[in-house]
C-alpha cells in the first residue's frame, strides 16, 4: 500500500519485487510518502494478483473511489487506484 497523507489517498498494489515497484512513477498517487506491505507465503505468492484484486475491491466499499462506487465511508482518505473490479 502507498499513502498519501497530506492528500490523504491510499493506493492498493503488488509486485514481484517490492524495490523495484517502489522505484516506478506511481501516477495514480504521485506523493506517496509513507508505504507498508505484506510478505506472502510461498504457497499462496502465485495467486498475489487476485488478492491485489480483492483487497482493491475491499477498499472500494469503505472508501471513496474513482470508479463512484458506493462506499460507507469510514475515513477521510479516498481509494487512488484506477482500476476496481465490481465483483
Amino acid at each position: 500500500m502507498l499513502i498519501d497523507t497530506e492528500s490523504k489517498l491510499l493506493y492498493v498494489g503488488e509486485a514481484a519485487s517490492l524495490i523495484e515497484r517502489l522505484r516506478q512513477e506511481h501516477l495514480s498517487i504521485p506523493n506517496w510518502d509513507y508505504f507498508r506491505y505484506n510478505v506472502l507465503p510461498d504457497e499462496i505468492a502465485p495467486h498475489r494478483k487476485t488478492f491485489e484484486r480483492m483487497m482493491i475491491r475491499d477498499f472500494a466499499s469503505v472508501l471513496e473511489n474513482k470508479e463512484n462506487i458506493d462506499a460507507i465511508r469510514i475515513s477521510d482518505y479516498r481509494l487512488a487506484n484506477d482500476k476496481i473490479d465490481v465483483r
